[in-house]
């Protein structure tokens, strides 16, 4: 099966996964559609295989360990308790999933990147995330007025803000 450009197998079940997770990358590699590999890059997580996946995957698990996150655990409250205050209290009615979105990149934005609120780069990475995410699953033809292009322009700003 061929797939936004890319050929596509389908598994299921435990068998399966404890196959593709345990097999040699010359028997099978994963690899994602072409509008990923091209708006995210070629040395993406979602691409790397062997030691390579290894390596990265360690650093981030790294960053995951309890007695790291520990150490998160103030910002991250502080930053909950003014999304709260300023997205919550005292209305009738919220959009959960829309301000679950803007709490998780407040947070992020902050730990990962150390930018903090009312920085005019939170704003603008806000923008360009979504013009990358609304691009991933398009067809990959980089015209100026395809989302493909869109993302491919956002994803460049982004490398250059961080």
């Amino acid at each position: 099966m061929n797939l936004l450009g890319t050929p596509t197998l389908l598994l299921h079940g435990q068998a399966a996964n404890k196959f593709v997770h345990t097999c040699d990358q010359k028997i099978l590699a994963g690899q994602q559609p072409t509008s990923i590999r091209k708006i995210c890059g070629e040395r993406n997580i979602l691409e790397l295989t062997g030691d390579d996946h290894r390596c990265v995957r360690g650093a981030l698990l790294a960053f995951l360990k309890p007695e790291v996150l520990k150490q998160y655990v103030g910002k991250i409250d502080e930053e909950v308790r003014k999304h709260m205050k300023m997205h919550w209290h005292g209305k009738e009615q919220v959009q959960a999933m829309p301000l679950m979105k803007t709490l998780t990149f407040s947070i992020m934005s902050s730990l990962l990147f150390g930018i903090e609120e009312g920085d005019q780069r939170r704003d603008a990475l806000v923008k360009l995330f979504q013009q990358i995410i609304d691009g991933i699953f398009t067809i990959p033809v980089n015209l100026p007025f395809t989302r493909f292009n869109r993302s491919l322009q956002a994803s460049k700003k982004v490398k250059e803000l961080c």
